[in-house]
């Protein structure tokens, strides 16, 4: 199960985020847009795309990559509290 979702009265942090699902779900919505692609669904494709842009999954897992894998930075936001967007 996806838990993105901070308990209530307690901040999300970094470490509370299930990586695993996260990916699992951008995975998982890119092989539905795959797959409605081959399938000559242009309509679909284009919703599915915006569910994807918009989800706070590949949102999450876009923060993750710029942080971890940005050579010229130091990997200090990992233990940093944002809850600016979410």
């Amino acid at each position: 199960m996806l838990v993105i979702e901070p308990t209530p009265g307690r901040e999300l942090t970094w470490q509370d985020i299930n990586w695993t699902a996260v990916e699992a779900s951008v995975r998982r919505l890119q092989g539905r847009i795959l797959r409605a692609a081959r399938n000559g669904e242009h309509k679909k494709v284009k919703n599915l795309q915006k569910l994807l842009v918009n989800s706070q999954a590949a949102k999450l897992l876009a923060v993750r990559q710029v942080t971890w894998y940005h050579p010229a930075k130091p990997r200090q936001t990992h233990s940093q509290v944002w809850t600016a967007w979410l």
